[in-house]
């Protein structure tokens, strides 16, 4: 048995007039209907009807479609048909461009490190904190930070409570300094 690939071809009830007109001089076909159906090399079978006859024919098989399998169809093609005109005038929807943009941020590597973006409470003695936590030295991830090396990160707050401690080491320094100088 051959392999056989069906293509469907939905047009704008505006469109379909230019379309047939077009596929009828094109390959030479004597009528116009609708649906029309002809092969990839340009041999026009006819409508859908006149299809189902040619698949008997041609492969001995019959295809019984019912009157509700039709209009299932008929909705599904309508359906597809006005969501493709208003694509055509309108574009993509806010979640299909939301979509197509994570589906590109997806193929990049720095993906890997989203979820180090993001904060979590946590609470402490209690006290709520928001905290955000990284791992520099995953070993699940693809992303090669700095060559197999990882980043040192300034901690900027570190740096700054480690100041603080030094500037008040040397203020208890002078305390005791001044204390002693009392003595």
């Amino acid at each position: 048995m051959a392999d056989v690939n069906v293509q469907f071809v939905v047009k704008d009830t505006k469109e379909w007039k230019e379309f047939i007109d077009s596929v009828c001089r094109l390959y030479g076909f004597p009528k116009k209907t609708c649906p029309i159906v002809y092969t990839i090399e340009g041999t026009y079978i006819g409508d859908g009807k006149e299809f189902l006859d040619h698949i008997l024919q041609t492969y001995d098989k019959t295809i019984t479609i019912t009157n509700a399998q039709t209009k299932d169809r008929q909705k599904m093609n309508v359906m597809e048909n006005d969501e493709r005109m208003r694509k055509m005038k309108e574009g993509d929807t806010l979640g299909q461009r939301i979509e197509a943009t994570l589906g590109k941020i997806s193929k990049k590597k720095v993906t890997d490190l989203v979820e180090d973006a993001f904060y979590g409470v946590e609470t402490e003695q209690g006290v709520p904190f928001q905290v955000k936590r990284t791992n520099f030295y995953r070993q699940e991830t693809n992303l090669k930070l700095n060559y197999g090396r990882t980043y040192d990160i300034v901690d900027e707050e570190l740096i700054r409570n480690q100041q603080m401690e030094k500037e008040q080491a040397e203020e208890a320094k002078k305390d005791m300094t001044w204390d002693g100088f009392l003595e």
